[in-house]
């Protein structure tokens, strides 16, 4: 059995009944493929763009949930990104939360990372397959510790992804993270953090561009007036970033350095 169909079968399969994680943002989508054309079979929410047109091919959003959350959180994330642009796939945790029912955690053990990219692609690769999708514009996001594992396969898998966002994600410290550096030099990453996080303060962010530049890595950091919740800055930041890339219009990097 491998390591799919080991999370196939296992309570994970049992649907989420709980709420979303809580976020500054108040509206949630209802843009959802509930009956879903995409033959995914491990725990997830898949996103369909307001007036999808099959012949357009849409930005993907990999979303990585927080800690303590699901993969329903993206219901928070859409309606402050863009109803329209993308299309967005939200994967679950492994590991339900110890504290809270219906609730998951992300691990960052072997076994379980080697699952969560397994997991990963093959979302990726369904997606694809029953919506209309632009491969090169795949962008990898999360929150939190799963802003920390968007980082993590954005540095190994380089050439996937056009873009890798993290909220309050500090930078991974899983072994070989950097082993693809001279790859990893063309693909932009947002790094969006509250000055009052406690998951990822300014020390934190001092470290983790201590480490980014060293590497040459292509980096751009935004620091905003919150703690570890995500607002609806984030998100428009979010948006923007995503857009100049889609579209080919260049990154401000000063723009992208001012205190929200």
């Amino acid at each position: 059995m491998n390591r799919i169909e080991s999370l196939r079968s296992s309570s994970l399969l049992h649907p989420f009944q709980g709420k979303p994680s809580k976020a500054s943002h108040p509206k949630r989508s209802r843009n959802w493929l509930e009956q879903s054309p995409v033959a995914i079979q491990f725990p997830h929410r898949v996103f369909a763009p307001e007036h999808y047109e099959p012949g357009y091919d849409y930005p993907l959003v990999v979303w990585l949930h927080s800690d303590k959350s699901s993969e329903h959180e993206i219901d928070l994330v859409m309606p402050g990104l863009s109803m329209r642009n993308y299309v967005a796939v939200s994967l679950r945790g492994p590991q339900r939360a110890a504290s809270r029912k219906r609730v998951y955690d992300w691990r960052l053990s072997p076994g379980s990372i080697a699952l969560t990219e397994e997991c990963l692609f093959e979302s990726i690769e369904k997606v694809a397959e029953s919506m209309s999708i632009r491969k090169n514009r795949i962008f990898l996001a999360g929150m939190g510790k799963g802003g920390t594992l968007a980082q993590y396969f954005g540095l190994r898998h380089p050439d996937r992804f056009a873009g890798v966002l993290s909220i309050n994600g500090p930078f991974p410290t899983i072994p070989r993270s950097l082993i693809r550096w001279k790859e990893t030099k063309d693909l932009p990453i947002l790094w969006m953090h509250g000055n009052a996080s406690e998951q990822c303060g300014m020390d934190a962010m001092c470290s983790m561009l201590e480490t980014a530049y060293s590497a040459a890595l292509k980096v751009f950091p935004v620091q905003f007036a919150a703690g570890d919740e995500m607002n609806t800055q984030m998100l428009k930041k979010m948006n923007r970033f995503m857009m100049q890339i889609v579209t080919g219009e260049p990154i401000c990097m000063h723009e992208q350095l001012l205190a929200e």
